[in-house]
């Protein structure tokens, strides 16, 4: 009943049984009234949003925002700047702003390389990485432990055992169902790249000025500053 399922989805599950076994039993393993309605509320979902125009939109939208909140920073900094020339501590959040998010636009390319592959990592296993996406359009398919068919999981442990004949079944439906299920993981997919790439590059933008404040007070000019201030940033991104 739990094989394969991740320690920290048992505790979930577990959280939610308040631990009462029965309840628990249920939530892993539903009845087959419940596996049904579920998989054809994701059919319904998947289907509505294959669409080319819907992803489109989606991509659009998410592009817009990924351009457009730095600058909307950089105004607001501007604002706040020129608006209050003489207040040193207004005026310095200002032009604090303005650098970072400038810097912020300057780290995209970096932040895209490294966040491309979370994406990549987000769409077959058809899950977020930095947000998991599980209560939004994926909902249906991912409560509890039971999975609709085609939804897990690409690679390694797609297949359940075929040591039953409902894994049997299971695993002939995920075959169709994988392909069909493509646009949710898509739409996740290209989430989970933007999410990336604003959430890297924001710490690298902060992470270079802050080391290069830091550089300066110590002293720090040409290569050994540049060397410092790309060490810096590096060991920020370690712990993202």
């Amino acid at each position: 009943m739990f094989e394969g399922l991740s320690k920290d989805r048992f505790y979930d599950l577990l959280a939610e049984a308040q631990g009462s076994p029965a309840k628990l039993k249920v939530l892993a393993d539903p009845g087959l009234y419940r596996k049904i309605m579920d998989t054809v509320n994701y059919l319904r979902i998947a289907s509505l949003v294959s669409g080319p125009k819907t992803q489109l939109i989606n991509i659009m939208t998410n592009g817009y925002m990924l351009g457009a909140r730095p600058l909307e920073r950089i105004l607001g900094g501007t604002w706040q700047a020129v608006r209050h020339p003489l207040d040193e501590l207004q005026s310095g959040t200002g032009r604090q702003l303005i650098k970072e998010n400038l810097k912020q636009y300057a780290y995209f390319g970096t932040a895209f390389m490294d966040g491309f592959s979370q994406a990549v990592k987000a769409f077959t296993r058809n899950e977020g990485l930095l947000r998991p996406h599980g209560h939004d359009i994926q909902s249906a398919a991912t409560d509890g432990a039971w999975q609709v068919p085609g939804t897990q999981a690409l690679g390694k442990g797609y297949f359940k055992p075929w040591t039953s004949v409902g894994n049997v079944t299971y695993n002939a439906l995920s075959i169709p169902l994988t392909p069909f299920g493509a646009a949710p993981r898509v739409l996740g997919g290209v989430d989970e790249l933007v999410k990336q790439i604003t959430y890297r590059s924001r710490v690298m933008a902060a992470a270079h000025i802050e080391g290069m404040e830091q550089a300066i007070q110590s002293g720090l000019k040409g290569k050994a500053a540049k060397d410092y201030v790309k060490s810096y940033v590096t060991s920020k991104l370690k712990v993202i």
